[in-house]
């Protein structure tokens, strides 16, 4: 099934206690990234993106626009990312093929 995400790659990253894997998936040719970040006891140490959206060329914004994402935690401590160019509707039926239903 064409629908069903396919592991492709998967990465993981630990700093000041945190820990973040990014795990890349196929789904019917389309590239979907999930982010997964535990943190330690505390936000102490936490990772920071920053972002320059404003300043990256016109063609790179309309890209980044077409990506859709979808984030929610857990009681675990989980903050999880799930990002790619398909619908919102299609990032949440992947979800549901990763961890099944959830609340």
């Amino acid at each position: 099934d064409s629908s069903a995400p396919r592991m492709l790659s998967r990465n993981t990253i630990e700093a000041g206690g945190d820990t973040v894997v990014t795990t890349v998936y196929t789904v019917r040719g389309v590239s979907v990234s999930l982010i997964d970040h535990s943190r330690a006891g505390s936000d102490a140490g936490q990772l920071k993106v920053k972002g320059a959206a404003s300043e990256a060329p016109a063609r790179l914004r309309a890209a980044a626009a077409a990506v859709n994402s979808l984030t929610w935690s857990d009681s675990t401590g989980h903050t999880r990312t799930l990002r790619g160019a398909l619908p919102l509707a299609d990032l949440q039926r992947v979800k549901r093929a990763l961890f099944g239903a959830m609340p």
